[in-house]
C-alpha cells in the first residue's frame, strides 16, 4: 500500500471513530469534544509511531531523522550525487601507484574500454586474517554515451598477494576472480562489508552491499539494501548468498506555504547472524529485523540450487517491503 493510501486510511479511521464516539456520548460541550479528539489522535499516533513512521517538516530535516547509516548514504547519493572522496575511504588507488596497473590488468573488462577514466575506480583492501592477502577490485559506474544504450554498473573482485619485501602485488592464480558481477537496473553500489563472515568449509566470505531504488510517488526516496557474500578461497570467488537486509522509505507529503514539503520516513533494517555448525557444513544464516515488538526473520541454509550448484537458499517469505513493487511497511503479509 502506498503511503498516500496509508495516510488516507488513517484519516478516515480517525474521523470515523471520532464522530462515532461524539455521537454515542452526545457531546454538547465543544471543549469536551475537542479534548476527546486530541486524546484519540494521540492514541492513534502511538500506533503510527510503532510502525516506524516518522514525520519531518521538510526534505532537509528528513536526513537528520534518518537513523540507519546506510539509509543516510542512500539519501546523499540520490539527492546530491556521490561524494568522490568516499572512494578514497574505500581503498581507491591513485593511477600512478604501481599496484594500480597490476589490478587493472588482472581484472579489466574489454567490453568497457570506452568508459571514461573518471567513471571507474581501482582499489585494494587488506584482509585481516592474512597480512599478505588483499582484495583487489575495479568498480565501473553506470554509464550512458550519446546515442548508445546504458551500460550497467559492474564490480570485479580478485584475491591478491603482496610481497612484503618489494611491496609488489600479484593475483592469486589458484582463485579465479569474480568478474561477472553486474548490478541490475536501478541498483547502486553502497559499500564493501569486510566483516568476519566465516562460512565453515567455504572459508571467509567478503560482503558487498548494494541498494535498489524505486518509489510510487514523485519527490520520494525508497530503497532496499542488499547483502551479497562472495567466497575467497580456491577454486574461485563466487556469489553464494544474497538477501534484502533493509528498507528505507522517505515519502513526500503535504506542501508547506514556504514551498517546502513535509516528509514521512520509514526504516526497517536487519542484523545478519551466522550460527555455529558442524566442521564440514556451512553455517545457517539468519536475517532478522525488529518491527514494533515483533521479530521478523528468514533462515538461509546451504542447499543445492536449480542450477546444480550449492548456495544459500530459504523457503521463508520475504520480511522487507519490496520497493520495485512500491510497497511500504503497511503492505507486506505480516501487516494483514
Amino acid at each position: 500500500m502506498l503511503l498516500t493510501q496509508f495516510i488516507l486510511k488513517f484519516r478516515q479511521r480517525f474521523t470515523r471513530l471520532y464522530l462515532q464516539l461524539g455521537t454515542l456520548m452526545n457531546f454538547k460541550n465543544l471543549t469536551a469534544l475537542i479534548s476527546l479528539g486530541l486524546s484519540l489522535y494521540l492514541c492513534m499516533s502511538v500506533d503510527v509511531a510503532a510502525e516506524n513512521l516518522k514525520t519531518t517538516p521538510n526534505l532537509d530535516a528528513s536526513y537528520h531523522l534518518t537513523k540507519d547509516p546506510s539509509n543516510q548514504k542512500v539519501f546523499k547519493d540520490q539527492m546530491s550525487g556521490e561524494d568522490p572522496n568516499v572512494w578514497l575511504k574505500r581503498g581507491q588507488l591513485e593511477k600512478n601507484e604501481p599496484n594500480y596497473k597490476v589490478i587493472w590488468e588482472a581484472l579489466k573488462d574489454s567490453t568497457r574500454s570506452s568508459i571514461p577514466a573518471d567513471r571507474f575506480h581501482v582499489g585494494l583492501n587488506a584482509l585481516t586474517e592474512a597480512k599478505d592477502e588483499y582484495l583487489g577490485w575495479i568498480y565501473w559506474e553506470r554509464y550512458s554515451a550519446p546515442n548508445a544504450s546504458e551500460v550497467e554498473a559492474k564490480l570485479a573482485l580478485g584475491i591478491f598477494n603482496l610481497n612484503p619485501l618489494g611491496r609488489t602485488l600479484s593475483i592469486n592464480a589458484n582463485i579465479k576472480p569474480m568478474t561477472s558481477f553486474v548490478l541490475g537496473d536501478s541498483e547502486y553500489f553502497l559499500d564493501f562489508d569486510l566483516g568476519k563472515y566465516y562460512l565453515g568449509p567455504l572459508g571467509r566470505a567478503i560482503g558487498v552491499r548494494t541498494y535498489r531504488v524505486a518509489c510510487g510517488a514523485g519527490g520520494s526516496i525508497c530503497s532496499n539494501e542488499l547483502l551479497r557474500l562472495f567466497t575467497t578461497q580456491e577454486p574461485e570467488m563466487r556469489e553464494v548468498f544474497i538477501s534484502r537486509v533493509g528498507f528505507y522509505g522517505n515519502y513526500g507529503g503535504e506542501w508547506n506555504k514556504d514551498g517546502t514539503r513535509q516528509h514521512f520516513i520509514e526504516e526497517l533494517n536487519a542484523i545478519v547472524i551466522l550460527h555455529p555448525s558442524a566442521k564440514n557444513i556451512p553455517p545457517q544464516i539468519t536475517v532478522k529485523a525488529k518491527l514494533r515488538k515483533r521479530t521478523l526473520k528468514r533462515e538461509f541454509k546451504w542447499t543445492k540450487g536449480a542450477d546444480g550448484r550449492n548456495h544459500y537458499e530459504t523457503t521463508d517469505r520475504e520480511i522487507f517491503p519490496q520497493v520495485h513493487k512500491f510497497e511500504s511497511l503497511d503492505s507486506p503479509y505480516w501487516r494483514k
